[in-house]
């Protein structure tokens, strides 16, 4: 009789068969999808920090990278809108426009909601003169996303580019709700008031702005205060702190000067223009030329010399050093140099007030002269308008040089021998012997 096989050995063989047989049916539903699961979290993550990169890459200016960059977190996991918005955003700097569109579009067919795509379609139809679109945009983008001021301000400024005074008006009353004192919305406000002609709510809403903002609008401000002739108002503007880094660039530089000659203080402009060109590799024209006025309404001759010859040399088909000579000369008793130049500067062009002023003058010293009488009578100032005083008394609402310094370059000999050296010497004679 044969021996029969132990029972535990036979449960041990149908075990391992149940479980063989289990296996050949593949992973549960449940397994495929946790193992889904996993894999998508691996590619959010990845893409997440190609999605870092890309920004930083933008921030820097990188573009190409972040848009190589872009486009691996876009492959990893392509049904997130803000990886795809990101792409246009770099094709917008790129000056991809067309791209960018379809891009932001694309964005959008996947959320509807995704505000930032609405923005930027917005920016795009801004960019088309598409005015109406734009609001559209930017009003969609504003209500799913209310905290952005960017998409308020942007609804305002498109209204106030097409004239839409009172809709500019109603979303600003909105948007002060959500953010209260905010100082892109006292720009817009500024504007808004320029636009309607209530030119004291204006700068009352410039002043408030340069208040409360370090960046871009400070200098909007500032330079509405100045076209307003708020001369105060633009230097303490530009003594805050939130414009320190503002104030160091030339072109502010020159308006501080201007306001500081339009308040009486020629002195304190004419030796903040000499500080500033120590830290200059090479004054601009602007430059020299501001600097030769102030010094002219504080007389400092010598330094209207210097500037006069700087101009001279480097412009010599302009009038403005010419006529910087001339008052530097006049102001010596060199009344011959004197005429020297004014026919040169009115070969170049005609119709300033300060020359017409300084022939006027020369005649009248000749006259004396002619009678044994010593004459001591200064330049005059330079006017550029009837009744007015100081070398920018007609300063223009851009913050342009004076009308009597505008270029109108006519090509005519000299009345008398003038130098311009090729060289800036500091104890120049204007004029050759």
């Amino acid at each position: 009789m044969m021996n029969s096989c132990p029972r535990g050995s036979v449960l041990l063989v149908a075990g391992l068969c149940a479980i063989i047989a289990a296996g050949c049916h593949g992973p549960t539903a449940r397994g495929i999808e946790n193992r889904r699961a996993a894999n998508d979290r691996f590619d959010r993550a990845g893409a997440q920090i190609a999605y870092d990169q890309a920004q930083q890459s933008l921030i820097n200016g990188q573009y190409k990278l972040a848009l190589d960059t872009i486009d691996q977190a876009i492959r990893r996991f392509p049904q997130d809108a803000s990886y795809v918005a990101l792409r246009g955003r770099i094709q917008q700097e790129m000056r991809q426009y067309e791209g960018a569109q379809r891009t932001f579009e694309y964005a959008l067919s996947i959320d509807p909601t995704c505000h930032e795509c609405l923005y930027y379609l917005g920016v795009e139809a801004q960019r088309r003169s598409d005015d109406v679109t734009a609001l559209a945009r930017y009003d969609a983008a504003w209500s799913l996303e209310p905290s952005r001021l960017q998409y308020a301000a942007a609804g305002v400024e498109c209204c106030l580019a097409t004239d839409d005074l009172s809709g500019a008006e109603e979303r600003l009353c909105t948007a002060d709700q959500f953010f209260g004192q905010s100082a892109a919305l006292s720009a817009l406000r500024a504007e808004l008031h320029a636009l309607q002609g209530d030119e004291v709510r204006a700068l009352q809403h410039a002043r408030q702005a340069a208040l409360q903002s370090g960046d871009g609008l400070v200098e909007e401000s500032i330079w509405r205060m100045f076209r307003a002739s708020d001369w105060r108002g633009c230097l303490d503007a530009l003594d805050k702190p939130a414009a320190a880094e503002l104030a160091e660039r030339e072109d502010m530089q020159r308006l501080r000067a201007r306001c500081l000659m339009m308040t009486g203080s020629a002195s304190a402009a004419r030796d903040q223009l000499v500080t500033a060109e120590l830290s200059m590799r090479e004054p601009s024209p602007e430059h020299m030329l501001l600097l030769g006025e102030a010094a002219w309404a504080c007389g400092d001759w010598a330094r209207v010399e210097r500037s006069a010859a700087w101009l001279m040399a480097r412009q010599p088909d302009s009038a403005d050093g010419f006529v910087l000579a001339a008052g530097a000369a006049f102001a010596r008793g060199e009344l011959e140099r004197t005429v020297g130049y004014l026919d040169r500067a009115e070969a170049f062009e005609t119709g300033r007030l300060v020359v017409a002023s300084l022939r006027r003058k020369v005649v009248a010293s000749q006259i004396l002269a002619s009678e044994s009488y010593k004459v001591t009578e200064p330049a005059p100032p330079l006017t550029s308008a009837a009744g007015s005083t100081g070398p920018v008394a007609a300063l223009s609402a851009t913050g342009s040089p004076p009308a009597m310094c505008s270029v109108s370059a006519i090509a005519a000999a000299p009345a008398a021998p003038i130098a311009a050296p090729s060289r800036l010497q500091s104890a120049w004679n204007p004029v050759a012997e």
